[in-house]
């Protein structure tokens, strides 16, 4: 019981650490565990906490957001927080990452594809140690105000589509070398961007396909 207790209560501090939707910083988190208790490993089943990153991290690809959720679905609804933002990752527990952007706080939630694939590899696909802005500036300034937009464009590269869309969803994408990526528009409408044999954008197809892709 006590290792069940223990787990919860460093699970709840890490998200509730965070005060979503405000401009303060978030206070610095009070320890997860008593010091006179020795801090227990956590079940197979419920991963320990991972701790906040001292390294400058950034935003890989866009992402919208309607609220402080942040989903791995590649929504197409609310505001584009850029690729390149920068980043404070104030750890993880389970599926959800407590992040800060400007001072405010998020929940970054690898919620769909966490069965396919483990939340500390995803995350590293997404807060990457290197500014994507850099190779964004070698495209052409079309592709760029594309990418800045979250539209799409016949002849962009995967990474131009990930810099705009976000990593395809692990549970509906097995490889990034397949010739079709499945995102999702919301959680009941998905959509398809499909790739030439160069692995460049042919097409997209299924929901918002004329909202998304330029003409």
């Amino acid at each position: 019981m006590r290792k069940g207790l223990l787990v919860g209560i460093a699970a709840v501090t890490l998200i509730t650490g965070c005060r979503s939707g405000t401009d303060q910083a978030p206070a610095t988190p009070a320890p997860s565990f008593s010091p006179a208790i020795p801090a227990a490993k956590a079940p197979a089943s419920a991963p320990a906490p991972v701790p906040p990153s001292a390294q400058p991290l950034y935003l890989c690809c866009n992402i919208r957001t309607e609220t402080d959720w942040l989903s791995d679905g590649g929504y197409l609804v609310g505001r584009i927080i850029p690729a390149g933002t920068p980043v404070k990752h104030l750890g993880t527990s389970r599926s959800v990452a407590s992040i800060e952007i400007d001072g405010k706080c998020f929940r970054l939630s690898n919620e769909f594809g966490v069965r396919a694939e483990p939340t500390e590899v995803w995350l590293k696909k997404v807060l990457v140690a290197q500014d994507p802005n850099a190779k964004l500036k070698t495209s052409q300034p079309a592709v760029q105000n594309a990418i800045k937009a979250g539209k799409l464009m016949r002849g962009m590269t995967k990474e131009q589509v990930v810099m705009t869309l976000g990593i395809p969803p692990a549970h509906t994408n097995s490889s990034l070398n397949a010739a079709e990526w499945t995102y999702m528009s919301n959680r009941w409408v998905r959509y398809t961007v499909q790739f030439d044999q160069n692995g460049r954008l042919r097409d997209v197809t299924g929901g918002w396909r004329d909202s998304l892709l330029l003409p």
